[in-house]
């Protein structure tokens, strides 16, 4: 069970995290060891295709195969894996009817889950049966067009990878509200906003203004559900803390830590329960804690 720490804890808990954070903003730099981005599309694509074989995702290439005989293996695999993937996403909705009203935070999650992979399927399924050949480059480009069910460990490392880059440009973007004091949620900060939640930011700004509302009620949701069930898995931290416009270093920061600054985000927002939406005041307290810690 994740343990809830008082706001006496609070400046400790965020800047115990936010010192490695704050160079990264003040720098403009990236997270520390990552996997090789540099590899063209089909080099990329091998490499995702051969880590999901060690791992027993994929059927293994017979060592005495060709390269054309490896070619065609790996891609009746990757055909066969897609297909699964359809498969389980057809498959959980009598899942979802037996759950019906979420009472647990893995049951709301597996729904909001089910709910973005059937919003993904068709788009997927209709790209691979008309223009095959645009699959390998969104694969490797642009992994988030998949649905969980049809994404291989290292494409879901990307997508990761990729959210984290994209709050810490946002978090650049709106040091200036930490001066000045100005409303988040007025037009020009909803963009950056929207990428500080992990949304996406084209359209107008009343479009954004929507995502983020539509976002913040999820969250409200979860934080709720987080004090009543807790969140074990290192994993899920991560994927709160994203989702809360919180980056932490996911290659060095212990799980301990990571706690903490979930647990000081859900104390503060249990102090906002019913009021205004709480997340831009709260993400930007934790942004500022870290620029204090930086120039400590």
């Amino acid at each position: 069970m994740l343990a809830l720490h008082r706001a006496g804890r609070s400046c400790s808990v965020a800047r115990c995290l936010a010192r490695p954070q704050a160079r990264w903003i003040s720098k403009g730099s990236l997270p520390p060891p990552r996997p090789d981005t540099s590899l063209s599309a089909p080099l990329q694509l091998r490499a995702d295709v051969e880590d999901a074989q060690s791992r027993g995702i994929l059927a293994s290439t017979p060592p005495d195969y060709g390269s054309v005989k490896t070619f065609l293996h790996s891609a009746i695999q990757l055909l066969k894996f897609y297909v699964r993937g359809a498969g389980v996403i057809w498959e959980r909705r009598q899942v979802v009817r037996q759950i019906g009203q979420p009472k647990t935070r893995s049951d709301f999650r597996f729904l909001d889950l089910q709910r973005r992979d059937i919003e993904k399927i068709g788009p997927f399924l209709f790209l691979a049966l008309t223009i095959e050949e645009l699959i390998p480059l969104l694969v490797v480009y642009a992994p988030s067009f998949l649905p969980s069910t049809c994404t291989l460990p290292a494409q879901r490392m990307r997508i990761r990878l990729a959210q984290v880059d994209s709050t810490k440009q946002a978090q650049l973007a709106l040091l200036p509200i930490l001066e000045s004091g100005q409303d988040p949620l007025s037009p020009p900060y909803t963009a950056p906003l929207c990428k500080l939640f992990g949304l996406a930011s084209w359209g107008p700004s009343f479009l954004q203004t929507r995502r983020l509302q539509k976002h913040f009620e999820f969250i409200r949701k979860d934080d709720g559900l987080i004090s009543q069930d807790g969140v074990e898995a290192v994993g899920d931290i991560d994927e709160a803390l994203l989702e809360r416009g919180m980056v932490v270093d996911i290659y060095e920061t212990s799980a301990e830590n990571k706690r903490k600054v979930l647990s000081w985000w859900i104390d503060e927002a249990s102090k906002n329960a019913n009021g205004a939406p709480y997340h831009p005041r709260i993400a930007l307290k934790f942004l500022d804690m870290a620029n204090q810690s930086a120039s400590a």
